[in-house]
């Protein structure tokens, strides 16, 4: 968890506004799906709002995705965390008790016993929901609709990459109007430089508002480099026995950082070429750059129909589009607005990836 959570206020107040529905005894009328690429602090803010609704002293757990491969192993994960804790066992997050053969192997009816047996209101995380099977998907979410119809106090937070609406939408077409669409992006400017700063000066060793401007540019405003490059340069003040964080310590900062960031960058690329993209990733970073960071709906889809046109990848411009929201290397963060999952990949790509194959 960062030490300050920028840039998320207006989520939050949202989620705030489902948590009081359930305080006063009203089911929100739709799960929360927070959506975007890697990095932008999607976990961290669903564990903020489980963290709240335990202050209200709501039930809270948290569901293992990975874990769910059909409706059976979806039962059966549920049954044993339930029989964990009915012996004392501590195998899952949920406060709720069980007795023996009390849960039909229906997921509905399982759920629903589940939410119903005590009267605090239950909300679960279900993180990279992404990952889901269709087949399990499809169970577990109708499993889900169910209990909304029974108005029952619970209320399902679901994270995973861009690709997760689409994902769900498969999985049924009810999906689309069971979920809240959120997506989570990169931060402004301003709470760029309020993450950097306030932190620092709470902590006893405030940050100059030129190494701070400095820093802010160096991330993109990329919440996962927000919090490398602030805490790579409050070492290096303090290394200096610095009493404040200098644009020295700044620049002393990005050099411990960069090869982390480039690693970084590098994972991304190579997920790319498993994938058949080696020749597609120069010129799409070459299209980004040339239109600010940014493209839109008309522009992408001609660079797409361009780039199969030419034989660059074994696959149709539709097919190509979904596999790169897949791997987060492209995300739609407006309606018909496209940028980088990581809005720095250009950069790194235009310096030294393949041209084409």
């Amino acid at each position: 968890m960062p030490p300050l959570l920028a840039g998320r206020t207006a989520e939050l107040r949202r989620a705030e506004r489902g948590l009081d529905d359930l305080d006063a005894g009203i089911a929100p009328s739709r799960s929360l799906l927070l959506y975007g690429p890697r990095g932008n602090g999607k976990t961290i803010l669903a564990q903020e709002i489980v963290r709240q609704a335990e202050d209200r002293r709501f039930r809270t757990g948290v569901l293992p995705a990975a874990e769910f491969r059909d409706s059976a192993s979806i039962a059966s994960r549920l049954r044993r965390l339930g029989e964990s804790q009915r012996t004392g066992v501590q195998a899952g997050p949920f406060g709720a008790s069980f007795e023996p053969g009390s849960l039909s192997d229906d997921l509905a009816h399982l759920l629903q016993s589940w939410v119903g047996r005590e009267p605090a209101p239950l909300v679960m995380f279900l993180d990279e929901v992404h990952i889901l099977p269709a087949d399990a998907a499809r169970s577990f979410f109708g499993a889900i609709q169910h209990v909304g119809r029974e108005s029952l106090p619970f209320w399902l937070i679901a994270a995973g990459t861009p690709d997760a609406p689409r994902r769900i939408r498969r999985a049924g077409t009810f999906n689309e109007r069971q979920f809240a669409e959120v997506p989570i992006g990169r931060i402004s400017r301003a709470e760029t430089l309020r993450a950097l700063e306030e932190p620092a000066a709470a902590a006893g060793r405030p940050m100059e508002s030129r190494a701070a401007a400095q820093l802010a540019e160096w991330t993109r405003d990329y919440p996962f480099f927000i919090q490398l490059l602030g805490e790579a340069a409050w070492e290096a003040a303090g290394r200096d026995g610095l009493p404040t964080i200098t644009t020295h310590a700044a620049a002393a900062a990005r050099r411990t950082a960069e090869p982390e960031q480039r690693r970084f960058y590098k994972r991304r690329y190579d997920e790319a070429v498993d994938r058949g993209l080696s020749g597609v990733l120069r010129p799409l970073a070459e299209a980004i750059a040339r239109n600010g960071g940014a493209m839109s709906e008309v522009a992408l889809v001609d660079l797409l129909e361009s780039i199969t046109r030419d034989g660059l990848v074994a696959m149709d411009a539709v097919s190509l589009r979904n596999t790169l929201t897949d791997l987060g290397v492209l995300w739609e963060r407006d309606v018909w607005v496209w940028e980088m999952g990581i809005p720095s990949f250009a950069d790194f790509l235009l310096e030294g990836a393949p041209a084409g194959n």
